[in-house]
């Protein structure tokens, strides 16, 4: 492919290759390709292992364990102090030229292709072997897959690709890769790919109508592993709510919230939020998660981004102005000390982020969460899309009354309120630039200034270019 050589063979095609290191022959006739198709591809169980292995390269600090999640739209979206000795500082600034920048957003590129690569290993397969699944599992199987390349490139589109609420929506965006191809796919223009990506989706949600979650919630079908913990995999109910925001971003309200209806009536026990003594050991707010990932190296991450034995430039974290003026109800358990505090050995005087830090989480466990979709979302979502004021309210306030905020009678300024749930939600969870560039707007609030000073945006700062290495591959450039 043109991106770099990002291929990863899982656990399953390692042990395959090594078995059969020492048989020359058989090597000799059958390249690596082949021998992933046949020995992967032959059970089952090879199409779980290969899709297990995405989700685990997922939840990587390369990936949404770190960079693609915590960092870039973060830093980007201004919901960080990166003043000019952090690291990020140009990145903050949107000095696209900058080597260091150019080089995480490189990685971003490459590691999201990567993972759509080896989505396209299953799916391009898959059908070929319907015969070798069990139950539903083929369904399964290939909804999460087509699912999870949706979300790839769905969020390579939202980095990369034009604002869509202008004019740009018809100029060119990014490859789509329908299929695993060793040469470049073309661009497609902004609409075309979001067409691409909806049939995609709404084929992934027929594909999960009978996903465990439905039946089960959340714990899903404990006969096997696969069917079970459905929270940690792409189901339903996230494939509901990938499909509104989708829709969102597309300006189609009428249909955002239509497809989001799923998440809003599903069963009051599978996605609870969080309570005040929840807090403490789940600093993540994971009740209300449809999608998580789990990353068993996660304290890397915290003590890459957000310890406080962080020199004072390399740590991430808010001017305490900002924060105080985003949370001004200590009652939002958004800003409860399990969350935000002040270091306990008083290395600092402002409070740190503790989302992700190394606790023991309530159950025993260590806090190895990380939130990709949550039905917080979904209540953004439909307060947005809603048709008349009192019913986006209405939908507003209930986010608001389950994080202990208090409610909205009326306001002249509704696209404030959410812009400040949105801040306030997903610290941390990669969301705040993508939506600032979704709805176009004019300016954002500064991260490294005092609160009140804005920085004025466009096409310029929303529209990330696109990795040298890749303009190389399209020359002349679209």
């Amino acid at each position: 492919m043109h991106m770099k050589k990002v291929i990863i063979y899982f656990s399953l095609l390692a042990g395959t290759l090594l078995t059969m290191a020492s048989c020359k022959k058989y090597l000799d006739v059958r390249p690596e390709d082949k021998i992933l198709k046949d020995e992967a591809f032959s059970k089952e169980s090879g199409f779980m292992t290969q899709l297990n292995g995405v989700y685990l390269n997922m939840s990587s600090y390369e990936m949404y364990g770190g960079k693609m999640h915590m960092v870039i739209p973060d830093v980007l979206g201004q919901l960080y102090n990166t003043n000019g000795n952090s690291p990020y500082n140009n990145m903050s600034r949107y000095a696209y030229t900058d080597e260091k920048t150019k080089t995480f957003f490189a990685d971003y590129w490459s590691n999201a292709y990567g993972s759509i690569a080896n989505l396209n290993l299953i799916l391009d397969n898959i059908d070929k072997a319907k015969n070798v699944f069990t139950n539903n599992n083929y369904n399964l199987v290939k909804g999460e897959a087509l699912a999870l390349r949706t979300f790839l490139h769905f969020d390579l589109m939202r980095l990369f690709g034009p604002i869509y609420a202008s004019t740009d929506s018809s100029t060119m965006s990014i490859p789509y890769y329908s299929y695993r191809s060793p040469m470049a796919r073309p661009y497609l223009k902004g609409n075309d790919m979001m067409d691409s990506l909806q049939r995609d989706i709404t084929l992934a949600a027929t594909l999960l109508a009978n996903d465990p979650v439905l039946k089960y919630g959340p714990g899903g079908d404990s006969t096997s592993n696969f069917t079970s913990y459905r929270k940690f995999r792409m189901n339903y109910y996230a494939v509901k709510a990938l499909q509104a925001r989708m829709y969102l971003y597309r300006l189609d309200k009428v249909n955002a919230l239509a497809a989001v209806q799923d998440v809003l009536n599903a069963p009051a026990a599978y996605f609870p939020f969080n309570t005040g003594g929840s807090i403490p050991g789940d600093p993540v707010l994971s009740q209300d998660c449809l999608f998580m990932l789990e990353n068993y190296k996660l304290e890397d991450s915290y003590n890459k981004l957000f310890a406080t034995t962080l020199f004072e430039w390399n740590i991430l974290m808010p001017r305490t102005d900002a924060l105080t003026s985003l949370f001004n109800q200590s009652a939002d358990v958004r800003i409860s000390p399990y969350r935000w505090n002040l270091p306990s050995d008083g290395s600092r005087t402002e409070k740190v982020f503790y989302k992700y830090s190394p606790i023991i989480t309530s159950q025993g466990n260590k806090n190895v969460r990380i939130p990709i979709m949550r039905a917080a979302e979904c209540y953004l979502i439909a307060a947005e899309a809603a048709a008349d004021r009192p019913t986006q309210l209405q939908y507003l306030n209930k986010l608001k009354a389950a994080r202990g905020a208090d409610l909205i009678v009326s306001t002249n300024d509704f696209t404030g309120e959410i812009t400040k749930e949105y801040r306030r939600e997903f610290y941390g969870e990669g969301q705040m630039f993508f939506y600032y560039k979704r709805i176009n707007a004019a300016n954002i609030q500064d991260g490294t200034a005092a609160t009140g000073t804005v920085i004025a945006m466009g096409k310029a700062k929303f529209v990330v270019p696109l990795p040298d290495a890749e303009r190389q591959i399209h020359l002349p450039n679209p």
